[in-house]
């Protein structure tokens, strides 16, 4: 976690919302990340470090909730570098008339929804070709995280 903090900076993972729209209830949302808006550790990265190291003691706190955050948590970092691109055939949300209207788009698999960060200015995005730069020296830029 220690290196996917850093990403936060760059991705705003912590702004990121997970639907999980076929969910009886109201945890039907998570943010994963959201601890990290008070640089609080993850609540359900340190269930998983603590059921992992020594079952023993702590297997009960790997409960499905730990879990499904863990999974939101990997929909969130996916969405984050790939937006909705599964490099599948179709879209299963797209094709059968755009998805249910709140707000948030497929995301790889097309099972989650998610809500992309707002936070960004106009100075913070970038866009890009390939065609524009694969034949550059250095098409990868260098971050310099804290």
């Amino acid at each position: 976690m220690c290196d996917y903090i850093k990403v936060n900076d760059t991705h705003r993972l912590s702004a990121y919302e997970v639907k999980l729209p076929v969910w009886n209830g109201n945890e039907n949302i998570r943010k994963p990340f959201e601890a990290w808006n008070t640089d609080s550790r993850l609540p359900w990265w340190n269930a998983y470090n603590k059921a992992k190291h020594n079952r023993h003691t702590e297997f009960e706190k790997a409960t499905f909730g730990n879990l499904t955050n863990g999974i939101c948590a990997l929909i969130a970092l996916l969405s984050a570098q790939f937006e909705d691109n599964d490099f599948a055939p179709t879209d299963m949300g797209r094709s059968i008339g755009g998805g249910p209207q709140d707000g948030m788009k497929s995301t790889i698999g097309s099972y989650f929804r998610v809500k992309y960060p707002e936070n960004w200015s106009e100075e913070e995005k970038y866009g890009f070709l390939w065609s524009d730069i694969e034949n550059g020296k250095t098409p990868i830029g260098t971050y310099k995280y804290k």
